[in-house]
């Protein structure tokens, strides 16, 4: 407490001589030779006193000033122009007023002396961090706007930033040559190997957060070659505001490289849709789920319910989002989806609005090897959820499904379209309206391949590949959920969105990627085994889509597939499941499943037949849309 007090006495002091002198240059620049025989010694203490109370007031001395900020900048200005107009209306009162010019080069020195006294303070302290730093790495920061400033500035009071700045590109040519706190940006990415060699750079920071992932890929190639460091500022979506920099910058991950452009949503009609409702999230502990709950409390619902089988990702979600959204409601549920009973129990309890589901099983070889399992859950448990949903009169009820459920090739995906099936003819006699949303590989999810080839790049095992030509479409998970949200807050019943999954990506490309941002050498250090395709799976996503097969939507990665009208008697076939999935009796499953999804087929492997189908697809025009779910 005394070494405190002490701290801000010396602060008070450093301002007092601070704006005593700003009032000695004053006279000294109105006056010149003649400044000495006009100081007022009684105007002078008035000014300090008033400066001493106003600082007082803003609590401007226990502002740390290794940490000064825009807005004790502001605090500063405020109290000095408040003491300076006290000042004035003192001289006016007592008929000693000057030249109204003469306070306003007062206000303008005094405020000037203060803000660079801190700032002095600030860049000896960054001096002697970077002086002792252990890294002390000469770095590079690619982006000279809002992110690169700002990484800038904590460079100058952190004591845990271990990075030298020697500079920043930009391709923006306006700024060129221009200083950004003290530093140069040298050139644009063009010459981002040159600056590289030239200033003998060993860590490049890329800090556009809304770059293209094209971008990211031609800068991460060209500083990785040179021989550099390269780290990354996570995007938007990713940044938490309170956390600094420092503990942001990450490696560059294969998420960054594949992940695509972000695309704007309507974020108000998304908030309407769901602020102050109750919002229910199945599989809440799931990629997924997790993410839907992030951004639902984004939108500030009034409670959001959780409702999961795996206790672990329950908890650690449950402390992720009570420490982010302390003013909402955050509750989590073991149950599984089979119990109808536990679940009309949480219904009544929670009276939900809106219903976001997607808890499944969706692993293909499993559930071919596991029929009855994903009847079970996918089927049955998504049946309970529209019935509770339906009797408690939900407002909307999102089903999260999969590109597999189209013409589906194995038991998951043909699981998958007769939940669609379900959601469609409930939404022809409820109230609440019932809508799906299909999507397909999501970048980091758990079940995806880039954590399970991370795993085995970290094991020192060779990655396993299927085929050498299988193709996927991915897309980034923070993606994925906004535009889930969005096809949720303009779903007025009955509908089967589509996500726009972008290009495909050639597995056999995504793993070269992964090898080389590990630093290793395929043949030398690891390779790739190709092992041939598993059960139930495609050697390249079939659906496309077209102005004859969908409908469009206000945001152009949101599209209404023209499915047929369900004439297809569902409960009669669920009756049939349920007798076979207590029986055990497997292929009776699959045959039951082929006669309620007539386009249900499981595959015969012709890789030529399949690839010169590929082939000719590839010709269609660009807006061709094919998905894959884990």
């Amino acid at each position: 407490m005394k070494e405190a007090v002490k701290g801000r006495g010396i602060k008070i002091f450093i301002d007092m001589s601070a704006i005593s002198l700003a009032y000695i240059f004053t006279l000294m620049l109105k006056f010149e030779e003649n400044w000495l025989y006009h100081i007022d010694n009684k105007t002078l203490f008035f000014y300090l006193g008033f400066i001493w109370v106003m600082f007082s007031f803003l609590e401007i001395p226990k502002r740390s000033w290794t940490y000064t900020s825009l807005d004790g900048i502001i605090k500063i200005v405020q109290g000095v122009f408040i003491s300076t107009f006290m000042l004035y209306i003192f001289s006016v009162a007592s008929g000693e007023a000057r030249s109204i010019y003469t306070y306003a080069a007062l206000f303008f020195f005094s405020s000037g002396f203060c803000i660079a006294v801190r700032y002095s303070f600030m860049l000896e302290k960054s001096l002697h961090f970077h002086r002792g730093g252990k890294e002390n790495l000469k770095t590079l920061i690619v982006g000279a706007g809002e992110a690169g400033g700002n990484l800038l500035r904590e460079s100058l009071h952190n004591e845990n930033f271990r990075y030298q700045i020697v500079g920043l590109i930009d391709d923006n040519p306006r700024k060129e040559n221009m200083l950004l706190l003290g530093h140069k940006v040298l050139g644009t990415t063009k010459d981002l190997n040159k600056i590289i060699k030239s200033k003998k750079i060993g860590s490049v920071i890329i800090a556009i957060p809304s770059g293209k992932s094209s971008d990211i890929r031609r800068i991460y190639k060209i500083a990785a070659t040179s021989g550099a460091q390269v780290k990354i500022l996570p995007a938007f979506g990713e940044t938490l505001k309170d956390e600094p920099y420092i503990k942001q910058i990450r490696e560059v991950r294969v998420e960054d490289l594949l992940g695509r452009e972000q695309h704007n949503i309507n974020k108000e009609e998304v908030e309407q849709t769901i602020k102050n409702k109750t919002i229910f999230i199945t599989g809440g502990g799931g990629s997924i789920g997790s993410e839907l709950s992030r951004q639902i409390c984004s939108c500030h619902p009034q409670k959001v319910v959780n409702i999961d089988i795996n206790e672990n990702s329950l908890y650690f979600l449950e402390l992720e989002l009570k420490n982010k959204f302390p003013d909402i409601e955050i509750f989590s549920e073991i149950c599984s989806i089979k119990d109808k009973t536990k679940l009309l129990w949480l219904f009544d309890r929670y009276n939900p609005e809106i219903v976001f589901h997607t808890a499944a099983h969706k692993h293909v070889p499993l559930m071919e090897h596991n029929p009855e399992e994903a009847i079970k859950n996918n089927i049955f448990g998504t049946k309970n959820l529209v019935e509770c949903a339906d009797h408690y009169a939900v407002e909307r009820f999102v089903l999260i499904s999969t590109d597999k459920a189209v013409n589906p090739t194995s038991v998951m995906g043909a699981t998958k379209r007769v939940c669609e099936m379900i959601v469609q003819n409930a939404a022809k006699k409820s109230s609440t309206k019932f809508m799906a949303v299909r999507f397909g590989n999501v970048l980091g999810s758990k079940g995806s391949v880039v954590p399970i080839f991370k795993n085995l790049i970290a094991t020192g095992k060779n990655i396993t590949l299927t085929h050498k030509e299988i193709t996927r479409y991915f897309m980034t998970i923070p993606e994925a959920v906004q535009l889930v949200m969005e096809a949720s807050s303009f779903g007025n019943g009955g509908e089967v969105f589509i996500l726009d999954m972008g290009k495909p990506v050639r597995i056999m490309d995504l793993a070269k990627n992964m090898i080389e941002l590990s630093g290793l050498k395929i043949g030398e250090d690891i390779d790739i085994d190709v092992i041939g395709l598993r059960p139930g799976e495609k050697l390249f996503e079939e659906l496309l889509y077209d102005e004859d097969t969908t409908i469009k939507t206000q945001n152009k990665k949101i599209f209404i597939s023209k499915l047929r009208e369900i004439d297809i008697p569902v409960e009669h076939h669920l009756e049939n499941l349920k007798i076979l999935v207590d029986q055990k009796d497997r292929e009776g499953i699959k045959g039951e499943l082929k006669r309620c999804v007539k386009t249900y087929e499981e595959p015969e492997f012709h890789f030529s037949k399949e690839l010169n189908k590929h082939k000719e697809d590839s010709t269609l025009p660009s807006q061709n849309l094919s998905m894959n779910m884990d």
